[in-house]
C-alpha cells in the first residue's frame, strides 16, 4: 500500500473498525508505516484502568502538548517517526511487567494465553522533566501515551501515563 488514498479508506472503512482482540499483522504495521498517522479513539481508556484518560491530572499543559505533538505526527511518515525517537521518546514498549498488569485490566482478563495474541504496543512522551525523576507523590510529570498501530497508518490511543510509571526505565 501506497500512500493514503481518501476514496480506498472509503471504500475499506469496514475493514478499520478496531477490535482489542484481533492482533495487527506485521504487513499491516508495515503497511502504516508509510503513512502519515491517523489517530483513532476507537480504544481509548476512559475509565477501565488507573491510566485513563480522564484523570485529574490531565492538565491543560498536558493537552496543548498532545495536540502539538500530534500535529507534528500528522506531517512525518509512522517509519520516519521512529528515526526521530530520540524526540518524541518514541518506542516500542514490550508486553511485560506494569504494561502486562494494565493491558488485562483493560481487557478484564485474568491471563493471556499467548503474548503473540496482543497487539504491539508502543508510546510516545508529551513532555520530559529534565531536573527530577517523575512522581506522583511530587506531581512531577512526565507523561508518555501508549498506543497500537494498525492498517493504513491508524494509531491507535490507549493509554495516558502521567508520571512515566508504565514503563519507567525508557527515559
Amino acid at each position: 500500500m501506497g500512500k493514503f488514498d481518501l476514496h480506498d479508506y472509503a471504500e475499506n472503512f469496514d475493514e478499520l473498525e478496531f477490535d482489542v482482540n484481533n492482533r495487527f499483522s506485521k504487513s499491516d504495521i508495515q503497511d502504516g508505516w508509510k503513512n502519515n498517522p491517523l489517530v483513532s479513539y476507537y480504544s481509548i481508556d476512559l475509565g477501565k484502568t488507573d491510566y485513563h484518560f480522564n484523570q485529574d491530572c490531565f492538565t491543560n499543559e498536558d493537552i496543548k502538548a498532545y495536540f502539538s505533538i500530534l500535529n507534528e505526527f500528522s506531517n512525518i511518515t509512522i517509519g520516519k517517526l521512529f528515526d526521530l525517537d530520540y524526540k518524541y521518546h518514541l518506542k516500542e514498549t514490550r508486553l511485560a511487567g506494569k504494561l502486562l498488569e494494565v493491558y488485562k485490566k483493560y481487557k478484564n482478563v485474568e491471563h493471556i494465553k499467548n503474548l503473540e495474541d496482543v497487539p504491539a504496543i508502543f508510546h510516545f512522551g508529551l513532555y520530559t522533566t529534565k531536573t527530577e525523576k517523575a512522581n506522583r507523590d511530587t506531581g512531577i510529570k512526565s507523561p508518555r501515551i501508549y498506543f497500537m498501530i494498525g492498517s493504513y497508518g491508524v494509531i491507535h490511543i490507549l493509554f495516558y501515563d502521567p508520571y512515566h510509571e508504565i514503563n519507567p526505565t525508557s527515559y
